[in-house]
């Protein structure tokens, strides 16, 4: 009879009353070993590995669910007066959290945190350090029923040090973080909240002949939320930081440094009174120096991120902001010096919002590179390649807005004889957007690059280019309100002083916007190419080359009663100064501008086109050559009927 009435007790509580479930798990890893005096080969190797998987089921009313894991790791290993010594660390671990509610007021937490420290030490001739950190977490939660809360949050920190004196040595950095997170909700009043965040430090110094250093960061973060029902809120956020730091003092020094950022955001919701919202933020910095002689100076960013909004139903509005930064700073300084710096970025947002959706888009991304270089034979290498892409359709009635702004700043200086500098920009936005009756849309894009490049010696040859390339597409029903600005500028300035110097500027801006509405459209397009460009030489055998070319296309179709506005202007200056013998200055200039219209009915219809540009040369000694050219063409047409 007792184990009945316990049997109903228990069926009673697994029923109706309550659930709260919780899941607490720490861990805390320490290792050090040490060796002295060890003028055989020295063998370190510590390995830590974790597995933590949890999962958790509730039904009833009152639910409560919460899962925690957390571990941290201090590895520590040393070797002094070593050859051929041999030093290994390396961290693997996994973590999978997951949870599944239904009925009435659910709360789901989820928490996922590692820390990591690496350090190794080594003296002597021959050695190799490696550290590696491997770490994964996953993340699922499925509520069904009303009043659901969800919430998931990862974290990963590491840590990497690495000294190195002697001759030989070689040092290996590697760390990679992945994260994924699912959330799942149906029901009524949802609310859905996931963050993902990793941090990666990472140092290197060495001193001898001989030296190899390498640093690697991958962080791969994935999220997605699926809601259906009324009254659904969703937010993402993931951030990424690593900073890299390499210093290398003697002879044939080779230094490189990776750093990958991958971030995938992906929100659904069916229903309505829906909101969206992702933020997605990567931010790099490099550091490296190399003192001596055949130093190899290696920096390489890739950021990606990738943004998907569905929303379908009324009253939806979503949200899209991106950011990456990177800041790389190189130095060598010796003979036969080669410093290579190398930033990518490719951003993608996608947005899918029913009747009277509100969409908004930004994407940002900013690049400081810096290049010292002194010596004989010096080579320095700067590159910048961002890539946006952002698409949004809405139905009726959407209120659709995108911007994106991309900036390169770039400076070299190089000491010495021989020395070559090249600085390369490109600078690529497209934006499309799609709305039917009654859509309000605007477009925004800038394009933004500054080139400092100052050389002193002989047989200088220095190098800057920039490409800026925006595409606007807008397409809408009746009574659509299209508005589109595009803002391309370029800065450039290089200074060499020596004898048979060499200093080449190009710059490349192309702009198109293309616009198509139905009857009683309002559309405006704007697009402002602007360059700047500015060399000075002074010595013997000194050439100047300086290039600019913008182009812009403007399109407008409406039909019935529609407002049609296309400004285009563009801007270049030019300005060369050389002294010295035997010098060539050759500057051009050209502007292209085409602008069409075309409508049916009572249309509205006004272009401006301008074009101002401005040349200077100035040349000071024997055997002087100088060469401008300037053209300027517009084309215009507009149809009404």
């Amino acid at each position: 009879m007792k184990n009945v009435e316990n049997y109903g007790k228990i069926k009673n509580v697994l029923n109706m009353k309550k659930i709260v479930a919780t899941a607490v798990v720490a861990g805390t890893i320490f290792g050090s070993t040490s060796a002295f005096a060890s003028y055989g080969g020295v063998q370190q190797s510590q390995n830590h590995q974790y597995s933590n998987p949890a999962f958790t089921v509730g039904a009833g009313k009152f639910i409560s669910q919460s899962q925690g894991f957390n571990v941290q790791a201090y590895p520590s290993q040393t070797a002094s007066q070593a050859k051929y010594s041999k030093q290994s660390q390396s961290l693997a671990g996994s973590a999978l959290q997951g949870q599944v509610g239904a009925g009435l007021l659910l709360a789901q937490l989820q928490g996922f945190g590692s820390l990591t420290v690496q350090n190794q030490g080594v003296v002597g001739k021959a050695n190799t350090q490696d550290s590696d950190v491997t770490e994964a977490s996953g993340q699922l939660q499925v509520g069904a029923g009303a009043v659901i809360g969800q919430a998931q949050g990862a974290g990963n920190a590491n840590q990497q040090g690495q000294t190195a004196g002697g001759k030989y040595n070689d040092q290996y950095q590697d760390i990679t973080n992945g994260n994924l997170q699912g959330q799942l909700g149906v029901g009524a009043l949802i609310g859905q909240l996931q963050g993902s965040a990793n941090e990666n430090v990472q140092d290197q110094a060495t001193a001898g002949k001989g030296n190899s250093q390498s640093q690697d960061a991958t962080n791969g973060t994935a999220q997605g939320q699926v809601g259906v029902g009324i009254l659904i809120g969703q937010l993402q956020g993931s951030a990424n930081s690593n900073n890299q730091s390499q210093v290398s003092d003697g002879r044939y020094n080779n230094q490189n440094q990776g750093s990958t950022n991958s971030t995938g955001q992906l929100q659904v919701a069916i229903g309505g009174l829906i909101g969206q919202a992702q933020g997605s933020s990567n931010s790099v910095g490099q550091l490296s120096d190399a003192y001596g002689n055949y130093n190899d100076v290696d920096q390489n960013v890739e950021s990606d991120t990738a943004q998907l909004q569905v929303g379908l139903g009324l009253g939806v509005g979503q949200v899209q902001g991106s950011s990456n930064s990177t800041a790389q700073g190189a130095g060598a300084f010796g003979k036969f010096n080669d410093v290579e710096q190398d930033a990518e970025y490719e951003t993608t947002q996608a947005q899918v919002g029913a009747f009277g959706a509100l969409q908004v888009q930004g994407s940002e991304n900013a690049t400081g590179q810096s290049a010292v270089a002194a010596g004989k034979y010096n080579d320095v290498e700067q590159e910048v390649e961002i890539e946006t892409t952002q698409v949004q359709a809405g139905g009726l009635g959407a209120v659709q807005s995108q911007g994106a702004g991309n900036l390169a700043e770039q400076g070299a200086a190089v000491t010495g004889n021989v020395n070559d500098v090249e600085q390369e920009v490109d600078n690529d936005i497209n934006q499309t957007q799609v709305g039917g009756l009654g859509a309000d849309q605007s477009q925004g894009a800038a394009n933004g690059s500054l080139q400092l490049a100052d050389v002193d010696g002989k047989y200088n040859d220095a190098e800057q280019e920039v490409e800026n390339d925006t595409d606007q597409t807008q397409a809408g029903g009746l009574g659509v309100d299209q508005d589109q600005t595009a803002v391309n500028a370029a800065g450039q300035s290089a200074e060499a002083t020596g004898a048979g110097n060499e200093i080449e500027q190009e710059v490349e801006n192309d702009t198109e916007q293309d616009q198509t509405g139905a009857l009683g459209a309002d559309q405006a397009q704007a697009a402002s190419n602007g360059s700047v460009q500015i060399a000075d030489t002074a010595g013997c055998e000194n050439e100047v080359e300086q290039e600019v070319e913008n182009t812009t296309e403007q399109t407008q179709a409406g039909v019935g009663n529609v407002d049609q506005s296309q400004n285009a202007a563009t801007e270049t200056a030019q300005t060369a100064t050389v002294v010295g013998a035997d010098n060539e200055v050759e500057q051009e200039a050209a502007n292209d501008i085409a602008q069409v219209q075309t409508a049916e009915g009572n249309a509205v219809q006004n272009q401006s086109a301008s074009s101002t540009t401005t040349q200077s040369a100035s040349a000071f000694g024997s055997n002087i050559s100088q060469s401008q050219s300037s053209s300027f063409t517009v084309v215009q047409g507009q149809s009404a009927n």
